[in-house]
């Protein structure tokens, strides 16, 4: 399960504990790493890095799935 590392926006992966960058300073995770905004409810992970999401990409419904195509190919799930 994911969850909130420090207090400076970090946050670990639920699948492969890969670190991921927050969103600003308040300790919220970023929608592009959350499983429920890309319509995956049974994922019991709170998030989710870009690969798991790769692998994961079949479940999610179609309007989604091209919403991710459209976030990978514009760089928006940059670690840094």
């Amino acid at each position: 399960m994911g969850f909130y590392r420090r207090r400076q926006g970090v946050f670990v992966c639920g699948n492969c504990s890969a670190e991921l960058k927050g969103a600003g300073r308040h300790g919220v995770a970023r929608n592009r790493n959350n499983p429920y905004f890309w319509g995956l409810t049974n994922e019991p992970a709170r998030v989710l890095c870009q690969q798991c999401l790769m692998v994961r990409k079949e479940q999610m419904p179609s309007i989604r799935r091209m919403k991710f195509n459209q976030y990978v190919k514009l760089g928006m799930f940059r670690e840094n």
